[in-house]
């Protein structure tokens, strides 16, 4: 009978991109924050194009518990955020969504999104639960 591996929560990360990963997808000026600031266990979180390719991650980081991370300069394109808890082991995702920028005769209009990580009375974000094969891909 194949042994079971036991999750083994990782909670030191900093607050931060993960050096292991590449900054992809850097050619715009769309941001996204990732708000983790009213939970108490940090997150290991992808931020990937929506297609289903393997290599879809183009960033990928950290958030303490109790923090928030902005990345910018995002290029315009459909995108999803898969996250795991590092207390729990545990997966999600949002749905699909758009980060949009076109230029008008007074300047840019880009997009400014911001994720909570926690329920929010009223909130928009639906977040779904997901595996490890989905984050990993």
């Amino acid at each position: 009978m194949p042994t079971q591996s036991k999750f083994v929560p990782v909670l030191d990360k900093p607050t931060g991109y993960d050096p292991q990963y590449p900054r992809k997808n850097t050619s715009g000026i769309c941001e996204l924050t990732i708000d983790n600031s009213k939970n108490d266990f940090p997150v290991h979180v992808k931020l990937s194009l929506s297609n289903k390719s393997n290599d879809s991650a183009v960033r990928v980081f950290y958030v303490q518990k109790g923090e928030t991370f902005k990345i910018n300069k995002i290029t315009p394109g459909s995108y999803i955020v898969k996250y795991q808890n590092l207390q729990s082991g545990s997966y999600h995702k949002t749905d699909v969504f758009s980060l949009q920028q076109t230029e008008t005769s007074t300047g840019t209009q880009y997009s400014s999104v911001r994720f909570t990580l926690y329920t929010v009375r009223g909130g928009n974000t639906r977040m779904q639960g997901s595996n490890k094969a989905e984050f990993d891909s």
